[in-house]
């Protein structure tokens, strides 16, 4: 199996197109990719805020009551969720 030569184009960010290589530079060490995407370090670092407030916001949704189906759009559309299969079906017409 070949390896990488040092230097070697890895990709680039999908967020801010920065190029990603085979180097000992931080941005490109700290990269990591998510869902098929390349992240820097960079980016990782920039989002350390944005990812304490989503994580709050979310802690405090865990902590409320879940979110009824009947008042949802669901229900308004003419579906409903089956009790016994968790899944969404259409009302029969009759």
């Amino acid at each position: 199996m070949k390896s990488l030569k040092e230097g070697s184009l890895l990709g680039k960010c999908g967020l801010c197109s920065h190029k990603i290589h085979d180097t000992p530079l931080w941005m490109n060490k700290t990269a990591i990719t998510m869902h098929a995407k390349h992240v820097c370090g960079s980016c990782l670092k920039d989002m350390r805020l944005a990812t304490g407030v989503a994580m709050r916001a979310y802690n405090k949704m865990l902590g409320d009551e879940p979110i009824k189906i009947e008042d949802s759009l669901v229900t308004k559309s003419g579906l409903y969720v089956d009790e016994t299969t968790g899944k969404i079906r259409r009302k029969e017409k009759a």
